[in-house]
This record gives structure tokens, sequence and C-alpha cells, in this order.
């Protein structure tokens, strides 16, 4: 987009860089004002390719909506896209798999899941379906409930799809990080005080 092209031209180096072309065009030093320019846009448009690329690629990562889903309907199992769920369906889960909704467990066996695109934590978590908490507790700890996005670790189990799209709590998540601009890494904040000195 504009904004992310807009986005390769800040930053005081590149200004300084345009201010020196400036300066050598003012000297009637043309060579030396393209030659910066040149840069200057090469750099830029290298920088909007590979931002650009890097941000599709997630989105692609994040889309769930495409991954295949093995579900049990009219007492036969079978295979279906995320996209095609809907709320009843019974998800049977293996390890591997990605979970295609949020779902309510129904049965288990060892089953554990990866949660940490939404929570954070780096070890798999244990879920039952025998222990109902408060629908406000946070999501870390719903030991009954899957979320779309997620990732079986181990076990086996069957789960009732509750929300699907945008009505799960991944989808609720990314609406949220959408919202906020991004907070400028360490490595940027340093680049930028380097440059500036």
């Amino acid at each position: 987009s504009l904004a992310l092209l807009a986005h390769q031209f800040r930053g005081l180096p590149v200004r300084l860089l345009l201010g020196s072309s400036v300066v050598s065009l003012g000297s009637r030093n043309v060579a030396d004002a393209i030659a910066t320019l040149a840069v200057v846009v090469g750099n830029g448009v290298l920088g909007f390719v590979t931002e650009g690329q890097a941000e599709r690629h997630i989105h692609e990562l994040m889309d769930t909506s495409r991954a295949p889903a093995m579900v049990l309907r009219d007492g036969r199992e079978s295979q279906v896209t995320a996209a095609s769920l809907v709320p009843g369906d019974v998800l049977l889960l293996s390890p591997g798999h990605q979970v295609p909704a949020d779902a309510r467990l129904l049965a288990t066996e060892a089953l554990a899941i990866d949660e940490s695109s939404l929570t954070g934590e780096s070890l798999p978590v244990d879920k039952r379906p025998d222990r109902v908490v408060a629908a406000t507790a946070v999501i870390g700890e719903r030991p009954t409930m899957l979320y779309a996005g997620t990732i079986v670790s181990e076990g086996t189990g069957r789960a009732m799809v509750v929300a699907t799209g945008a009505h799960t709590e991944a989808a609720r998540v990314q609406l949220l990080s959408a919202s906020r601009s991004r907070p400028q890494a360490p490595v940027e904040a340093e680049l930028e005080h380097l440059g500036g000195r």
C-alpha cells in the first residue's frame, strides 16, 4: 500500500540523503544528485517489496480458512476446509493438525495443544473435557476449549465447533493488533539513534 511505501522514505538518514541531493543539484553536480536519488529510491523500493512479502506471508500463515479439517458429519468422517465449518460440527483432532475453529472438547485421549500463537506459552497445554471454567477466564486457563490457529501437539480428541472465521479468538486478537500501531523494535530505535548521530 501507499502507507508502506511512504514509510520507506521516513527517517533521518533518508532525509539527509535527499538534502544532499538537493545541495548537489544546487551546486550543479547533477551526477551526484542522480546517484544519491537512485540509492534512496532503490532502497525504498527494496524495503517496500521485502516488507510487503513478509506481511503477505504472515497473513497467509494466519489464514486458517483453507486449512483441512477432519469432521464427523452424519456419522461419517470426512475432510472439509475450515471455511466450510459451522457451529455444531464435530472436529476430529490428531497430532500435527491445526485447529480450524474455536471448539469445546467432547472427548480426549492425552490431548495437548500448542497455544503459543495466542498465549505466548512455549509448552503445550493439556486439554480435557471434564473441567468447565467461567467464560471470563483468560484463554490460557480454559482447559475445555480449543482455538483456531493452535496446533495439536499430541493425543487425539473430539470437539464441537462453537465459533468460526471472524468470531474466533484468533480473529479478535488479529483485530486488536491491527487497530494498534506496531511498537518500535529496540534495534529500530538503536538504528534511528545511530542514524541521527
